[in-house]
């Protein structure tokens, strides 16, 4: 690993634990997993939307698109790992006769608690669906399978990033559902999906007409 890579793996590393341990330290500690939770998910959909707008930002920079972006891997790598964080923590977290209690069988906000247990059996699903995912592209990250698989594979199977991408947001919606969240947090996936989705366009419009022009 070149010095470059080790120190931003260092700094993302230094950054990610910082945040995590002040959610955890920062309050009492009865509610500390539930900090946690929510700082990690929200840490984790930052990340990945930074890293979605990085190939994009390339692109409309230099003119060229890039298969294996060395810094946009890094910050993969540190975006799965505070995914995973939240997936063990919002499990702890919701996975419990208390949450299920508090706000899908006895919650007085609407929607109602029919719709309540659907939106909480398919948001935890995808919760799941996503963390296998994340799994599945932390052991494709690395150099050894770039080589074995070859860059044309290797790029279809990270391009399950926009999947994750997707979902995490439909999960963000479904759990700001049932926990009756103030409409910044709506507003707030709402226009990180809108950014994303316009950045993408405009990369794929700039090497679209690349190509023309060949």
């Amino acid at each position: 690993m070149s010095a470059a890579r080790l120190g931003r793996h260092t700094f993302l590393a230094a950054a990610s634990l910082t945040i995590l341990l002040t959610a955890w330290f920062t309050g009492e500690v009865s509610t500390a997993l539930d900090r946690v939770s929510i700082v990690s998910a929200y840490l984790f959909l930052l990340s990945i939307s930074f890293v979605l707008l990085l190939g994009p930002w390339r692109v409309l920079r230099t003119g060229q698109a890039t298969i294996n972006l060395i810094p946009r891997r890094d910050v993969a790598i540190w975006s799965a790992i505070a995914g995973l964080v939240h997936l063990v923590a919002g499990a702890l977290q919701s996975m419990t006769p208390g949450y299920v209690a508090a706000f899908v069988s006895h919650a007085g906000n609407p929607p109602p608690t029919a719709t309540r247990e659907v939106v909480f059996l398919w948001s935890t699903v995808i919760g799941f669906v996503i963390g296998v995912l994340l799994i599945l592209l932390l052991a494709l990250s690395n150099n050894r399978s770039l080589a074995f698989i070859g860059q044309r594979w290797w790029k279809r199977l990270h391009r399950a990033s926009y999947v994750i991408f997707a979902l995490t947001i439909l999960h963000g919606f479904g759990f700001q559902i049932l926990e009756s969240r103030l409409w910044v947090g709506y507003a707030l996936l709402a226009a990180i999906s809108l950014g994303v989705c316009i950045a993408q366009f405009l990369g794929f419009r700039a090497v679209a007409n690349q190509w023309e022009r060949l």
